[in-house]
């Protein structure tokens, strides 16, 4: 779903998207436990559920994706489900501690302020995750090594290019200049 709203954003494949936006928007909403409040990750061939609630990362990435179809979707009715399911799901933001689950979530906050700009809930959650984000980088940086963590892992460039995108979002140089 992430990647397709990238090909609605830009009309590429338009009549793809239309086609596979319901395919994926379904396995999105199927994938949410409102038990858990988490979105499940993996589905077995017999399409049922392996697990109750996915990894933090996964949870921040289905924000996004649900930021973005909520901004691009390519029908009224898709767009306002994933208004309502990302804001059902935001709460669990306040529990993360990975920095790429933070790093998602601060994209899908830039997508949803810069589609309802105003909006003060938005900015101050955007501004409390970038927060985090940035003093972990404060926090592990030295001299020699200017990085969030004590080492390089996986989808790195995500966490700057948060910053960078929240600092020009919140209008803060600073935070955009550490990005």
């Amino acid at each position: 779903l992430l990647a397709l709203t990238y090909l609605e954003e830009f009309g590429i494949e338009a009549e793809a998207a239309a086609r596979l936006e319901p395919i994926y928007a379904s396995f999105v909403n199927g994938a949410w436990n409102g038990e858990r409040r988490r979105f499940r990750n993996f589905m077995g061939f017999d399409r049922r559920w392996l697990d109750d609630a996915g990894s933090e990362d996964a949870q921040g990435r289905t924000l996004h994706a649900l930021a973005r179809a909520r901004r691009f979707g390519t029908t009224p009715g898709r767009r306002a489900w994933a208004d309502w399911l990302f804001f059902e799901a935001l709460p669990m933001t306040a529990e993360f501690q990975s920095p790429r689950a933070v790093a998602h979530a601060i994209n899908a906050l830039v997508e949803i302020n810069d589609a309802a700009p105003g909006r003060a809930d938005i900015r101050r959650r955007l501004s409390e995750l970038a927060g985090w984000l940035r003093s972990l980088l404060h926090m592990n940086a030295s001299p020699d090594w200017y990085w969030f963590e004590e080492t390089l892992a996986y989808e790195n460039a995500l966490l700057p290019a948060a910053l960078i995108a929240a600092g020009l979002a919140l209008d803060e140089p600073a935070m955009r200049d550490d990005g």
